[in-house]
Order: structure tokens, then C-alpha cells, then sequence
């Protein structure tokens, strides 16, 4: 089990060094290792084996592999829908999501974040409902479905502000500053790119 770790600890360096290719030889060999071992139980297998899905689906991701990410993504949901892993799966539909919106498939995405944030609000997870409303405006603004966009990047925000997360209003406020001025709404659009601007200088 120790070895295991070791090898999906080398597995996430070389993913974060983008060398794609040994990052998947090596969580191809940990998911392999992981399957051998008997220690845990069933559900405890499934879980960690779900883990090492979804991150040989970053892999594939990365290197734009579209196909492949799914599969890995969807076998790593399936051993989550199994083992009623709620937070997990709502991160892989959440990654999910991500995956259709690079590919411009806007209502596969948007399926996909609902359904991480119905998980989220389902569990009472205040704090992670903000990344798929974000993700969601990202997506009707792709669509210029401004006031879509902004309804949803306002219940973003309204998350950051009250859990303090400075960083992530900056980007929002950049979100709200986009759709403003895309409506032609300068003023308010300057005023947005002004308080995404002060939180950036203030992080410097």
C-alpha cells in the first residue's frame, strides 16, 4: 500500500511537470498495484481506485485526448456512484464539465456542472457551490447569455465574499466586468475591472 503511494506521489509530480506520458505509465502501474492488494475493503477499493480514474482522465485532458479523459472520468464516476461518494462526484462532474466546455459542447458542460452543484447544495457545501456557479457563467457566456452570465457569476461571488476568498472575487468581478461591457454597460464594466484590479494589486 505504502509502495502504491509512492508511485501515484511520482505519478502527480510528473503530471505537474508535464511529462503526460510517465504521469499515465505511472498511474497506470498504481492502479494496477492498487488492485492487488487486499487490505482494504470493497468500498475503500473503489474509492482510491476512482481517484486514480480521474486523474489518468486529467492526464488525457491535458493532452487533449478527449475521448479517453471521458472514459477514464466515467469509470471513475461509476466506482463513485457505487460507493455513494458524494463529494467525489461531484468533483468528477465538475471535471466533466470542464472537458465539455473545451470542447464547446455548452450543454453537456452545462448538464455536467448542474449536477456538481446539485450535489454541493444537496451536501450543504456552501464553499464548493461557487466553482460550478463560475464555471456555469463561463458557459452562458460563451453562449452571450449575459443576463444568465451574470445571475450566475452574482451567486459566485456572494459565496466569496462571505467565505473571504479574495483571490476568486477578483476573477468574478473580471467575469461581471466582461459581461458589462459586452453589454455595453461601460460604467458598470469599469467599475467591476476596478475591484478585480484593487484585489490583484493588493495580492500583488
Amino acid at each position: 500500500a505504502e509502495f502504491v503511494g509512492v508511485v501515484d506521489d511520482i505519478a502527480k509530480r510528473q503530471f505537474l511537470l508535464n511529462q503526460y506520458s510517465a504521469a499515465e505509465a505511472s498511474y497506470q502501474q498504481a492502479l494496477s498495484l492498487h488492485m492487488g492488494l487486499t487490505i482494504h475493503d470493497e468500498r475503500q477499493k473503489a474509492v482510491l481506485s476512482a481517484g486514480i480514474y480521474h486523474q489518468l482522465g486529467m492526464v488525457a485532458q491535458h493532452q487533449r485526448r478527449w475521448a479517453q479523459a471521458e472514459r477514464y472520468y466515467l469509470q471513475a464516476l461509476e466506482l463513485l456512484i457505487t460507493t455513494n461518494s458524494l463529494y467525489n462526484q461531484a468533483c468528477t462532474y465538475h471535471q466533466l464539465g470542464m472537458l465539455a466546455q473545451e470542447q464547446r459542447q455548452w450543454e453537456q458542460a452545462e448538464r455536467y456542472y448542474q449536477q456538481a452543484l446539485d450535489i454541493f447544495i444537496t451536501t450543504n457545501d456552501r464553499y464548493s457551490q461557487a466553482s460550478p456557479y463560475h464555471q456555469l457563467a463561463r458557459v452562458a457566456e460563451e453562449q452571450r447569455q449575459w443576463e444568465k452570465a451574470e445571475r450566475y457569476y452574482q451567486q459566485a461571488l456572494e459565496i466569496c465574499i462571505a467565505f473571504d476568498d479574495r483571490h476568486d472575487q477578483a476573477r468574478i468581478y473580471n467575469g461581471l466586468g466582461r459581461v458589462a461591457q459586452e453589454q455595453q454597460q461601460r460604467e458598470q464594466a469599469e467599475r467591476y475591472y476596478q475591484q478585480a484590479l484593487e484585489i490583484y494589486i493588493t495580492f500583488d
